[in-house]
């Protein structure tokens, strides 16, 4: 998909379902609904392939298994068969009874033609190492505390921080099984120092990190969240740097 053009709206509708709540806008064409039992695939951005935008829904819910199954339940009552999550951008609403924050997130809803999504991948130039510059557009960030909540089904996706350094240390026993034997642990603070998170670093790029701890200087980057330490301290992968 090369580009999503917005035409204007003509539906917008509001649906409840159990605690979850959700707004669907419809911004292409009208397709008949699917039944319950028609599968609907999650693709992340940068999937490349034949298939057109539905509309969008913005869930409002504590955990994302319930959110992505919300999203699957709005996409097959507008024919849609493959939703795209597009990252957590809002937290403000709690129950009374409860002390879990509620959510909100977006997802694209689409209908895919007679191809099959692949995964998108560029040619490298030949006598050259190619890499394309990231889209940080398509890649969302995420709240200390959907880390802390959802650590296990975020694995694998792919997050942007911006965190201060602190320190290293020695990778605990109980995360060994995490990890590699050549990663070490960077301590990462908020501006406030509120918050604490542990990234895993290769030992290699260790004198990179240095310099920003002693000046004291934010480091803006992509990681994978891996686990929870203590039940209080996210581990995050360390994927790459952005550069500022």
């Amino acid at each position: 998909m090369k580009g999503i053009v917005l035409p204007i709206i003509i539906i917008f509708s509001l649906f409840f379902f159990g605690c979850s709540s959700s707004k669907f806008v419809l911004t292409g064409e009208v397709h008949p609904s699917l039944s319950l039992e028609h599968e609907v695939k999650v693709f992340f951005w940068g999937a490349e392939g034949n298939y057109v935008l539905i509309g969008i829904v913005e869930i409002l819910d504590v955990s994302l298994e319930k959110r992505i199954e919300e999203a699957k339940r709005i996409a097959r009552i507008h024919g849609g068969d493959i939703i795209i999550p597009k990252g957590i951008y809002n937290e403000h609403e709690k129950k009374k009874s409860s002390t879990n924050a509620y959510l909100i997130q977006d997802f694209l809803i689409l209908k895919s033609t007679k191809r099959k999504l692949v995964s998108q991948k560029k040619k490298p130039i030949k006598g050259k190492e190619s890499s394309p510059p990231i889209d940080l557009s398509n890649i969302p960030r995420a709240t200390f505390k959907m880390l802390l909540q959802e650590s296990e089904s975020l694995k694998g996706q792919k997050f942007r921080g911006a965190l201060y350094p602190t320190k290293f240390s020695k990778i605990p026993q109980i995360l060994r099984p995490y990890t590699k034997s050549d990663e070490i642990i960077l301590t990462l603070k908020t501006k406030s120092g509120k918050y604490k998170l542990l990234l895993l670093i290769t030992n290699d790029i260790r004198d990179k990190f240095s310099e920003m701890i002693k000046s004291k200087k934010k480091l803006t980057f992509i990681y994978t969240p891996i686990t929870v330490y203590k039940s209080k301290y996210p581990v995050l992968k360390f994927l790459s740097t952005i550069k500022e």
